[in-house]
């Protein structure tokens, strides 16, 4: 099963649980964690590549507008690590999908707005891992505005001014794809900056460098998305292609770190 924080992102407080050994760690850890919620859930793991479901919704109507893929570490920390949009999954199999996160949707009470909806890719169909009632953190945003050709923040602000939202019925385009890769400190340390994003112009895809912490900062959790300093996002004629010009192009930035006080 899966332990984690009733609130919170990041994958900050979550504890994969396969037998006792992991069990006994996960209360001895959860002891010292910080949660921001009032309570843990438990839920079962579900086997198989975890992607996400974008989608913009009114009234009960909901309109999918793309799936993105989230790459993670081995078990157990299973930190995310890259994330590409829009995946090409064939049209019958994202025509059922739709369906089903419309259902997802409207059993957990998720009637309006735009929703970041995770889910496993089991060998028995798509499980839920989480829904979220937001639009998708880090730069997936963008790499949907870009791909899809069309501000999809709009939705936002018209699902908060309580009007239908023209996300809805604004024709998508099938553009380019973009992957985006997240950058970690091998060992903790404070950060004193990065080596390596000024050699990104030499690699394919347009890489764009994200940083998300400043220098001086002390990076303290490596095992989720605290540790991350920046994020490296790149295109390519489909999300598989940008996914592998953002990792060619992360591979070139390192962190330099200092000894924390």
């Amino acid at each position: 099963m899966i332990v984690k924080d009733s609130a919170g992102t990041s994958s900050r407080s979550v504890w994969l649980i396969r037998d006792d050994a992991e069990l006994d760690r996960a209360a001895r850890q959860v002891g010292d964690a910080t949660l921001l919620g009032r309570h843990l859930v438990a839920e079962p793991y579900f086997p198989g590549p975890v992607y996400s479901a974008e989608t913009v919704s009114w009234e009960g109507v909901t309109r999918l507008l793309g799936v993105a893929v989230h790459l993670h570490t081995p078990e157990p920390v299973r930190r995310e690590e890259a994330v590409a949009f829009p995946v090409a999954f064939p049209q019958a199999e994202l025509n059922s999908l739709e369906t089903w996160i419309g259902e997802v949707l409207g059993a957990a009470g998720f009637s309006s707005g735009l929703a970041h909806t995770e889910f496993a890719h089991t060998p028995d169909g798509p499980e839920v891992v989480e829904i979220n009632g937001r639009i998708a953190g880090a730069v997936i945003g963008e790499m949907m505005c870009r791909a899809l050709r069309v501000n999809v923040y709009t939705a936002v602000i018209d699902a908060a001014l309580g009007r239908w939202p023209r996300l809805l019925d604004a024709p998508l385009a099938t553009g380019r794809g973009y992957g985006m890769t997240f950058l970690h400190p091998p060992a903790p340390g404070r950060l004193a900056g990065w080596r390596g994003p000024e050699r990104l112009p030499l690699f394919p895809g347009s890489p764009e460098f994200f940083p998300t912490a400043r220098a001086g900062d002390p990076i303290v959790h490596l095992a989720d998305q605290r540790g991350c300093t920046a994020l490296v996002m790149a295109e390519g004629a489909t999300a598989e292609l940008g996914l592998y010009h953002s990792l060619a192009a992360a591979g070139t930035v390192t962190h330099d770190m200092r000894p924390l006080d």
